[in-house]
């Protein structure tokens, strides 16, 4: 520990209408699929609109399903090697090219199978997460998410420091291991000496074109961290929805494998259906919610607004 050097990066980002620019968290981080969600929908001008039309939500709904998918596609080429062939995917993911070559893929009247969407392995869990947003009296903005991968870890404690051990090993694509889908595990993201496992902590700060602070937001939930973080940034961001709101509403997750839709029991019915219509497993979560995300957003006249997801114990606090 007394060796360990933290490795400073440039940051993922992405430009969003508005002016607005969404910075997140570089490879072993998912920021890279955040920005790639972000640039494929930005081209479909989401609004306000689209919640007052039955028709219009389900298709924008189904527009951000099928981003989902292709996002966790790429997902499986990702790993913390920074090798050619990956910092190649993460130019393409951050690339409004890319965006505009995905977007034709996706049909508005149907969604495909794994394969279409050109994967055919699985994804790892993971549960031991937390997060804080944070915005100083400065204006300075901090987004970080800390974990120890499932809960409590490798459920062991070091008796000499007291510290909870992680179980991050996990987190990694380990050769001859068939996963618990019984699907073999992808290529990528293998043990390596000194390389992280990819993670899908997305930390991440949205600034206007004045640098002033916009939003900043970030979670836990494993995989569900990406997708849940993308629809509270489309919600306060582009639906104009508070962030009380925006990180209330019930929520939906895809990874792509499993090949369906996992959503909270408050998810509307009708929308569902239609949902089901145009080809989507859907799976109800019971009790179980989807990701838990912080954020703090402020408006053009500076005011503070923040919210802690009711889905698991938190606060907001004032300093």
């Amino acid at each position: 520990m007394e060796s360990y050097t933290p490795a400073i990066r440039e940051p993922s980002k992405v430009k969003i209408r508005g002016n607005m620019t969404v910075y997140s968290a570089s490879l072993p981080g998912s920021g890279p699929l955040l920005t790639f969600i972000l640039n494929v929908l930005d081209g479909y001008d989401l609004k306000p609109s689209i919640t007052k039309s039955r028709e219009e939500t389900v298709l924008a709904l189904h527009r951000i399903i099928e981003t989902f998918k292709f996002a966790y596609a790429n997902r499986m080429h990702l790993e913390d090697s920074y090798s050619e062939e990956v910092l190649e995917l993460v130019d393409l993911l951050e690339s409004k090219d890319y965006a505009d070559q995905t977007r034709p893929k996706i049909d508005d009247k149907k969604t495909h199978d794994p394969d279409y969407y050109g994967v055919n392995v699985n994804v790892q869990e993971d549960h031991g997460t937390a997060h804080m947003s944070i915005i100083g009296t400065n204006g300075d903005a901090v987004s970080v998410t800390s974990t120890i991968n499932h809960y409590f870890g490798s459920q062991v404690m070091s008796p000499s420091t007291g510290i909870l051990l992680n179980n991050e090993m996990d987190d990694f694509s380990s050769p001859n291991i068939t996963n618990f889908f019984g699907v073999p595990p992808t290529g990528k993201n293998q043990i390596r000496p000194g390389r992280r496992p990819f993670s899908s902590m997305v930390p991440a700060i949205v600034v206007d074109g004045n640098r002033n602070v916009r939003l900043v937001v970030g979670g836990n939930g494993g995989t569900q961290i990406t997708t849940s973080v993308a629809q509270v940034i489309i919600r306060n961001l582009w639906l104009d929805e508070n962030i009380k709101q925006a990180i209330d509403a019930p929520r939906f997750h895809h990874q792509l494998l499993p090949n369906l839709i996992e959503h909270e029991v408050n998810f509307p019915e009708d929308i569902l259906s239609d949902l089901k219509n145009k080809g989507h497993e859907l799976k109800k979560l019971g009790d179980n919610m989807l990701g838990i995300i912080m954020a703090v957003a402020t408006d053009e006249n500076g005011r503070i607004s923040a919210n802690s997801d009711y889905r698991k114990g938190g606060e907001v606090d004032g300093f």
